[in-house]
């Protein structure tokens, strides 16, 4: 598979972008130039939309409010794991084998409890000069048998190291002098060593070289309770390995002292982090899963995610973080806006009164067919965007493409436009922000930023019901926002009109001067204005411009 691409619409997004992201990244995989096209949304779908695509049975996109690249958006690499009981020594072995410096340690219940690396595996190997680490680390008879290549031939498997570690290569006086209750010894020698380090009552005997123990010694040391394990190897051979008996937990770092990262992590809030740290890799979690282990080359790596713009040009109006993306493309039907590209791309942009009427038009480009499904999701976008024919923002072009895909799709328009005018009308199952959001953009100019909304209402009594339950809101919603203005345009497609509503403390004035009205009840009514884009916006940033 090749590079990830993803398609955009703008934030709060509507049937238009959408459907445009879902279409074109359709076109785009069917062209096959190895790259995977992935419809997204820049936020949840609104009644309409849900409509459409339940309609044609085509999923939602996944949500995603920040584009920023990831920890998810980096591939781990899987390795296995060791476990709390296992020894140094074959943690070592598993992961020479496998070329791994850092792998997870878990518990026999499968629950990742920590991080051991070949740095801290290398650090008990040196550490021969302190005597009481193996009893640190509970360090088992079983343990050392199996590093040294032994056999516990008295006492338990399951005996722990308590006290020193000490190597009684001197004669059996000289020897015991140094020894104490509990400790762990290295010898060679004969029986009168042997017995003697029994008597003393010391923990464990490791008899090296092949020295073997008499039944003498045998009986002394079930008495005592003392573990002896032979083997073949020297004094200095089991001097250099013994530590490896080590259980991994005492070496293992726990989890809540370890650096690692979470699937949902943005590589921008980490990568200070990462700088100040030196490992080669970092450990990543999904929830309390182990995902694998990913390298620090690879999270810092600069490459950026691929997205295409559809239905917007605006950086305001675009997903969190897209200037920490690549842009690859623009596919919109509004005027040129304010995304700046580090290198030229394509720029599809037609005074049409639907991006979906701009993208059925690359199909027949491209040579692609229409399935039956696009062609459903592109004519309800051009219907919803030019609201049945009837906005001035609507084309010849328009209106013959949603009348070819309405054949494709064999659907009947006036049905379809009807679905979707009673789904965007379902108040009563809505808030007064899900209203106010649902088709809400931002637009800036010389320093004042303001946004608008649009709702559409069926009739005069509707509008009524709309604007009575946004006005208290509408101051709510400008703090929201942090903007200068905020208005709300109440389109009534029976009569052709629209009530525009507002809130900050020029917009009464800005909203006058633009369309020559004095406010009434709270609002003013505009006979005629149905567009957004060609009649609301472009007479308010004229105001604004002077």
């Amino acid at each position: 598979m090749g590079k990830e691409v993803y398609i955009f619409g703008h934030k709060n997004p509507d049937t238009d972008s959408v459907c445009a992201a879902i279409s074109l990244a359709y076109l785009k995989n069917a062209a096959d130039d190895g790259s995977m096209y992935i419809p997204m949304t820049a936020g949840e779908v609104n009644s309409e939309t849900a409509y459409v695509l339940d309609r044609f049975g085509v999923k939602r996109p996944a949500v995603a409010t920040d584009i920023r690249k990831q920890v998810s958006d980096i591939k781990s690499r899987g390795v296995s794991a060791v476990y709390e009981s296992d020894t140094v020594r074959d943690a070592w072995l598993m992961m020479n084998e496998a070329g791994d410096y850092t792998v997870p340690v878990e518990t026999t219940g499968g629950k990742v409890t920590g991080i051991l690396t070949i740095g801290d595996i290398a650090r008990s190997y040196m550490n021969v000069e302190d005597k009481t680490l193996l009893a640190e680390g509970k360090a088992t008879a079983v343990g050392i048998a199996k590093v040294l290549g032994g056999k516990i031939v008295a006492g338990s498997e399951d005996a722990v190291c308590k006290g020193n570690l000490l190597i009684a290569a001197a004669e059996a006086k000289l020897a015991v002098q140094f020894v104490s209750e509990g400790d762990t010894i290295l010898v060679t020698g004969g029986a009168e060593k042997h017995k003697k380090l029994i008597e003393k009552g010391v923990g464990i005997i490791v008899m090296c070289a092949g020295a073997r123990p008499d039944s003498d010694v045998l009986q002394a040391a079930k008495e005592k309770g003392v573990t002896v394990i032979t083997t073949d190897v020297d004094l200095y051979e089991a001097a250099r390995f013994i530590n490896l008996s080590l259980p991994v937990k005492y070496l293992m770092r726990p989890m809540d002292q370890v650096c690692g990262f979470t699937l949902d992590d943005y590589i921008d809030d980490i990568k200070n982090v990462i700088a100040d740290k030196r490992y080669r890799d970092y450990p990543v979690m999904d929830g309390d899963t182990f995902s694998g282990m990913i390298s620090k080359r690879s999270l810092l790596d600069d490459s950026s995610k691929k997205v295409i713009m559809v239905d917007h040009n605006e950086a305001d109006q675009a997903v969190f973080g897209l200037f920490d993306a690549e842009i690859n493309e623009i596919v919109d039907h509004h005027k040129l806006g304010t995304v700046e590209t580090l290198q030229p791309i394509s720029v599809t942009n037609m005074p049409w009164g639907s991006t979906c009427t701009i993208i059925a038009s690359m199909y027949k480009e491209k040579g692609v067919a229409v399935p039956e499904k696009m062609a459903g999701l592109m004519c309800s976008a051009i219907l919803s965007d030019t609201m049945l024919f009837k906005s001035p923002t609507c084309t010849d072009v328009d209106e013959k493409t949603a009348k070819e895909l309405a054949e494709i799709a064999s659907i009947d328009l006036q049905n379809l436009w009807d679905g979707m005018l009673r789904a965007s009308l379902d108040l009563d199952s809505k808030t007064e922000k899900e209203i106010f959001y649902q088709d809400y953009k931002q637009f800036k100019t010389d320093g004042f930023i303001f946004g608008a909304g649009q709702v559409l209402a069926a009739n005069s009594d509707d509008v009524k019901v709309v604007k009575d339950r946004m006005l208290p809101y509408m101051t709510e919603a400008l703090k929201e926002e942090g903007v200068d203005m905020v208005c709300l345009m109440i389109t009534n497609v029976a009569e052709d009109s629209s009530e525009l509503i507002y809130a900050g403390d020029n917009a009464k004035n800005v909203v006058e001067s633009a369309f020559g009205e004095k406010e009434r009840d709270n609002g003013v009514y505009l006979k005629g204005v149905m567009s957004r884009k060609k009649q609301l916006i472009p007479p308010i940033m004229a105001v604004l411009q002077k």
